[in-house]
């Protein structure tokens, strides 16, 4: 009894750390917007800066102006590449 008492703790912690490690995926498109003002930088809660968007996105990923209000004060430095159109 003892030893499947320890076995689902150890797959609670398990499931546990998958659950974190889902919570924090970032995107792979990112938005901003001058209304914006969520931090998760959706299309429904877009970012008000592109260093919020930025750090949203994953590597290799897009951030998307929703209007021409986005504020990029204090832009970061960084490896930034625009598509080719």
């Amino acid at each position: 009894m003892k030893s499947i008492g320890i076995v689902f703790a150890c797959l609670g912690v398990i499931l546990g750390f998958a659950v974190a490690t889902l919570a924090h995926a970032e995107n792979s498109l990112s938005f901003v917007s001058g209304n914006g003002s969520g931090s998760a930088c959706t299309f429904s809660a877009p970012c008000f800066d592109f260093n919020s968007a930025i750090s949203a996105t994953a590597s290799g990923g897009l951030v998307t102006c929703v209007d021409q209000g986005a504020n990029s004060e204090g832009f970061s430095e960084g490896s930034i590449v625009s598509p080719r159109v």
